[in-house]
């Protein structure tokens, strides 16, 4: 059994809703964390992909780093994409939080491009929350405020990136559109010249 965070609103499951799940053949078994009751929803495995996705205290992300190496009796400059590893070892309540406010934005970008563009500020966001989340219990940090802060960074990320993906399909629609007409037109003049 692990912890699954739902993505999307989807069949009465709500947005940020946080699920203990087990996998069986072709379904994924969900049950409300904290729920009185002890009974499991069954969601097809397929569908639960789409809107759901796995959770605990660790969080990947991938970033783009800057490599010298010589080749050829020369420095070059190389581009790599690595993997980050974060880990947020907190109670229940400060970890839930992060993964709702946090974790959900990273998970619906779903572009890897998108996120390698940003990489370095989401690395110092993350980084410096998880240093602040291990210092928290012997000083007097407000880690709600910090999460808070960490958050609003990655509440405008989602929605640059649903704002570019929204532009850009009105482009390739407007596109489509003349391209067509064009063909349209292109037919229509086929048509007038076999009939002659």
């Amino acid at each position: 059994m692990y912890t699954s965070i739902c993505l999307k609103d989807f069949k009465g499951f709500k947005k940020g809703e946080i699920f203990n799940t087990y996998e069986r053949a072709n379904y994924a078994y969900l049950n409300k964390e904290n729920s009185y009751n002890k009974e499991f929803v069954q969601v097809y495995f397929s569908d639960f992909k789409n809107y759901f996705h796995k959770v605990n205290e660790y969080l990947l992300i991938p970033k783009l780093i800057k490599e010298k190496r010589y080749k050829w009796f020369r420095k070059v400059q190389y581009t790599k994409i690595v993997t980050e590893f974060y880990k947020f070892d907190l109670e229940t309540k400060y970890l839930r939080r992060i993964q709702r406010e946090i974790y959900m934005p990273i998970y619906l970008i779903k572009e890897e491009e998108f996120i390698l563009q940003f990489s370095d500020t989401i690395h110092y966001v993350v980084s410096t929350l998880e240093e602040i989340a291990k210092m928290h219990t012997f000083t007097n940090v407000d880690l709600d405020a910090e999460i808070t802060r960490a958050a609003e960074y990655f509440k405008e990320l989602l929605l640059l990136y649903n704002s570019t993906d929204k532009s850009a399909q009105i482009e390739v629609t407007n596109l489509l559109g003349e391209h067509h007409q064009y063909m349209d037109r292109v037919v229509r003049v086929m048509k007038e010249f076999n009939r002659v």
